[in-house]
């Protein structure tokens, strides 16, 4: 699978959401893999409440190694959006154009980003030797999946019971077949296009 982790920032940088798809089947054990500290250490917040309920999860935790990126990633983000200022919105951005692209390759991956128009952001590490020669089409698949993540995240704030721009907390089942659903998607859309290309 290309896509390796999915996360929801809000408006301050602070983790929303943060999981990996879960499969049936183990991903190969990278050498750097650090699935055995992931249990005990949390270095940057992001899993901090979803420890207590991984059982009631429907994905699973990412590696410590997978945050990490993520969390690098936040400079990049600042960089490219600009300081965040009350009550100004990003400039560049013109009514319903909130994808921001690659943002930074890291390593083996690529981290594309996008906004929603109140500040909260969504990014995708996404493994380069999975992405698809044909830029354009690889673009549009993770479109679809960031839109497709936006309206999950909508639909669950919505809900008058929920945080608003709170952390999102199992038990959320809808929210979570809806994210799983939209990364399947992705996966299976960059995996027809491997097939037509080889």
């Amino acid at each position: 699978m290309s896509l390796h982790c999915l996360a929801l920032l809000g408006n301050k940088n602070e983790p929303l959401y943060l999981c990996s798809p879960s499969t049936d089947v183990d991903v190969e054990k990278s050498p750097h893999d650090d699935s055995a500290l992931d249990d005990d250490h949390d270095v940057f917040g992001f899993l901090e409440d979803m420890a207590e309920s991984s059982s009631e999860r429907k994905t699973r935790k990412p590696s410590m190694r997978l945050e990490t990126m993520v969390h690098a990633s936040l400079d990049r983000l600042e960089e490219i959006l600009g300081a965040p200022r009350k009550g100004i919105s990003y400039g560049k951005f013109k009514r319903g154009s909130h994808w921001l692209g690659c943002i930074c390759p890291i390593e083996e991956f690529e981290i594309y980003g996008y906004t929603t128009s109140s500040d909260v952001k969504i990014l995708a590490l996404i493994e380069r030797e999975g992405i698809v020669p044909l830029k354009k089409r690889k673009e549009i698949d993770i479109k679809i999946l960031f839109t497709a993540v936006h309206d999950c995240y909508v639909k669950y704030t919505m809900n008058p019971f929920t945080k608003i721009r709170g952390k999102i907390e199992p038990p959320c089942s809808e929210f979570e077949e809806g994210i799983l659903a939209a990364m399947q998607q992705y996966n299976d859309a960059v995996a027809a296009t491997k097939m037509v290309t080889i």
